[in-house]
């Protein structure tokens, strides 16, 4: 992200970043890739509502945002996170969530390169569709089973639509009758994510 020209300031936004006072700090490893050796990174965190101006060249009204800067401890060209969102920041607690959810974004970037390597054919459309559904439902269920008793107690039809969350293991019943939603188990759901996907 470049620097953005903001209301609050006459400088850009991360000069800008200077004079906002220090939140909290934060360790952050630093993996070894290339020339660079692995290290761990003790980094200054800040964090201000800012206001976004549209370019010069654009027409539109200027865009309130939240920024979080997260830039490692005396060094110009170390470590440097400027983030801006629309989630509320207000503390440094929502501060340090901003980052938790920026460190996580790699789990989609290695997702992503695990598609597109290792003989997936990524071109394949169908391929990619079938993929797809089943890496959402297996991720859904991964947070759901997390919590046994609560999986319990909910139905295939919070993950699945209720067409398919009729078909999840449960005997089928006549229109007329009210039906009960089956407990949402990780083997109903896999074996209807796979059959569904296929």
């Amino acid at each position: 992200m470049q620097s953005r020209c903001i209301k609050e300031s006459t400088e850009k936004l991360y000069q800008y970043r200077g004079s906002l006072k220090r939140a909290d700090v934060r360790a952050v490893q630093v993996r070894q890739k290339g020339g660079r050796k692995a290290r761990k990174a003790t980094c200054d965190v800040r964090y201000a509502p800012v206001t976004v101006k549209i370019p010069a060249n654009k027409t539109g009204e200027p865009v309130p945002l939240y920024y979080v800067g997260c830039q490692e401890s005396g060094s110009d060209n170390g470590l440097s996170w400027h983030i801006l969102t629309s989630e509320p920041v207000k503390s440094k607690e929502d501060a340090k969530h901003i980052l938790d959810y920026y460190v996580k974004r790699w789990l989609i970037e290695v997702f992503h390169k695990a598609w597109k390597s290792g003989g997936t054919q990524i071109e394949d459309l169908r391929v990619v569709v079938v993929l797809a559904f089943i890496a959402v439902r297996l991720h859904q269920l991964r947070y759901l089973g997390l919590n046994k008793e609560e999986s319990e107690k909910q139905s295939c039809e919070t993950i699945l639509s209720p067409l398919r969350g009729n078909s999840c293991g449960q005997n089928r019943v006549n229109q007329s009758r009210q039906r009960k939603p089956q407990a949402c188990t990780g083997r109903t759901l896999i074996s209807e994510s796979l059959r569904v996907g296929m």
